[in-house]
């Protein structure tokens, strides 16, 4: 479901771009974005536009690709995207869009990207993460 463009047939045998576009906002375990922040990871809050973010560039590849910008023509494009209630509210197109930015998910579409990027010597990929990042440890 993270596949929103799949071009793979059209230009089988020839190089391009593979993109997956990830733009997390809406985090179930986190506190709203207007919660007073608490002291170190307790600062952390729901975002309120990091889906925009991902949709931007989105639509942005699919223009300048159609205009023939870009090195490579763009192959495909997966999104995962979990958007916040005010993002919905002014985006409404980002509601079923692409799959919800699970942890599975993600892995799966991860793998795939990957395994197509692969096809061929030359393809081109982007990745693009728009969210709270995460660290195994201080070090």
């Amino acid at each position: 479901p993270s596949l929103i463009l799949d071009r793979r047939t059209d230009l089988a045998g020839e190089l391009g771009m593979h993109a997956v576009l990830i733009g997390v906002s809406d985090y179930v375990h986190l506190p709203s974005a207007d919660d007073p922040p608490g002291p170190g990871l307790a600062a952390l809050k729901k975002l309120r536009s990091s889906a925009v973010s991902a949709l931007t560039l989105l639509h942005k590849l699919q223009s300048l690709d159609a205009e023939g910008r870009l090195f490579r023509p763009l192959k495909t494009i997966r999104l995962l995207q979990s958007p916040s209630p005010e993002e919905l509210q002014k985006e409404p197109s980002l509601a079923g869009l692409g799959a919800p930015a699970t942890r599975s998910a993600l892995f799966s579409a991860l793998q795939q990207w990957r395994k197509d990027a692969s096809d061929l010597p030359g393809n081109q990929t982007l990745f693009y993460f728009c969210g709270h990042g995460i660290r195994r440890s201080l070090e």
